[in-house]
């Protein structure tokens, strides 16, 4: 048996469930290695004792060595289920069911699983979000899960030559999925992709990578060429880039060439994240990170690392901004998508060293970070991540990353530091997390003793 999901941070079915996740089995041969792992886990889900976070994981283990038997355990579970938080159990369930079907393309059981998974089947998943959904936003999020899955069965049943599940099925208040409308050949959205309509969405303009990849899903080589020489013909008209127009239509056309074959090059993830990079990451030694350097604009500020900009601001000499972590680190380009990327739980950090400037009084000092969880769909709550700051006298805080926005923190610093003294942080991710975490801003800020105490007791 199991031990319950939350009974340790890293139990033997969460690590189960990250290694599947991280590394799934991608071939028949593969897939006869994990048969033990699936036997055990199909037990697991079915039993009544299963806690809500253990079956979660369960079902993210079926994600990576689950097949086409395994989809009416799913659909039984997941569709009853009456969890305090039902709707993320089925986002989970939906979730599970795509890297199955998507799997089945190189595992060899792809008619069976179109078959196991039919438009019964996603019409009773529909009248779970029905059921189960309050809110307008949650409905909405939750309905693209579900079109997602269509895309993915609509792609398989078009490789087993059966015909599409349509999308106009669907009783939905939710703008349908261009992606699952592109999987089903729908001919009005044709259509409009030959027409190079400026706006498939309500909000924003798509680039050449997304008329690729819709192009691409079509599967049709005379409606791709067509719709690459109308784009090209565009930029031209408009004087902007063709090479650029070129190379997104063509990585769009590139990930729906995938997509027809069963892989997510949307669900992959960074090989530089993967818990088995532990196994050779662990002698990894810091490297420093050298930008363009300032004087703080602001008062009260000691030192500043925006990794947006690439930049350092500093008081006094002696800052230094490393990084540890097996990948590039640097994630994004200069601007507004930028950001240092801590990726490997446990061994990725940032070492930020600085010097306390000159004053009368003593300094107390606040840590000010600009962070975001990176999401990981598959996971349970899109993955967890926490960060583990530490201080060069040993103190230590531990800080829980939630949601997918940008969150700002800020907390107190160490003990009371005077003129000159040298002072280090690190700032790493901590050995629970299953995602990463972007850093986009580090700041560290100086308050008087005196100032921070009358703060403190006024609140």
């Amino acid at each position: 048996r199991f031990p319950s999901a939350d009974s340790r941070s890293l139990n033997p079915l969460s690590l189960m469930a990250r290694l599947f996740a991280e590394r799934p089995a991608r071939d028949a041969e593969e897939k006869k290695a994990t048969v033990r792992f699936q036997a055990c886990v199909q037990r697991f889900v079915l039993s009544s004792n299963t806690d809500v976070e253990s079956f979660r994981l369960s079902l993210l283990v079926l994600s990576g060595c689950g097949s086409a038997e395994d989809i009416p355990t799913v659909l039984s579970r997941v569709l009853p289920a009456r969890d305090e938080d039902r709707v993320e159990t089925l986002r989970l369930g939906m979730r599970c069911l795509q890297e199955i079907v998507q799997r089945s393309h190189q595992i060899g059981d792809l008619t069976q699983a179109v078959r196991a998974l039919d438009a019964k089947n996603l019409l009773e998943i529909e009248g779970a979000i029905v059921r189960d959904t309050t809110q307008e936003r949650t409905e909405a999020l939750i309905r693209h899960e579900l079109w997602d899955l269509l895309r993915v069965v609509n792609l398989a049943r078009r490789k087993s030559s059966l015909s599409p599940i349509l999308s106009s099925r669907f009783d939905s208040p939710v703008q349908r999925s261009h992606s699952a409308l592109a999987a089903e050949r729908d001919p009005a959205l044709k259509e409009r992709i030959l027409a190079l309509e400026p706006r498939f969405d309500a909000d924003r303009i798509p680039d050449a990578f997304v008329w690729g990849r819709l192009t691409g899903l079509y599967d049709q080589q005379v409606l791709t060429e067509d719709v690459r020489g109308r784009l090209l013909s565009r930029a031209r008209d408009l004087g902007l880039s063709e090479k650029a127009y070129e190379n997104g239509f063509r990585a769009g056309v590139s990930w729906a060439i995938g997509a027809l074959e069963g892989i997510d090059k949307d669900g992959e993830l960074d090989a530089g994240t993967h818990l088995g990079e532990l196994i050779t990451a662990e002698s990894l030694a810091f490297r420093s990170l050298d930008w363009d350097l300032g004087r703080p604009k602001a008062e009260g500020i000691i030192a500043r690392w925006s990794m947006i900009w690439r930049q350092a601001q500093a008081m006094e000499e002696g800052h230094l901004l490393e990084l540890k972590d097996p990948g590039d680190g640097e994630g994004g380009k200069l601007g507004f998508d930028a950001y240092v990327s801590l990726g490997l739980a446990g061994l990725s950090e940032l070492r930020c060293s600085f010097v306390m400037p000159k004053s009368s009084k003593p300094y107390l000092l606040r840590c000010r970070l600009l962070v975001q969880k990176a999401r990981r769909t598959v996971f349970p709550n899109e993955g967890e991540a926490a960060l583990l700051i530490r201080d060069h006298a040993g103190q230590e805080a531990m800080i829980s990353i939630n949601g997918g926005a940008i969150s700002e923190i800020l907390l107190p610093v160490g003990n009371q530091f005077s003129s000159g003294d040298p002072c280090q942080v690190t700032i790493q991710l901590h050995a629970s997390s299953t995602t990463p975490v972007w850093v986009y801003l580090v700041e560290f800020l100086a308050v008087e003793s005196d100032d921070l105490v009358e703060e403190l007791r006024t609140k």
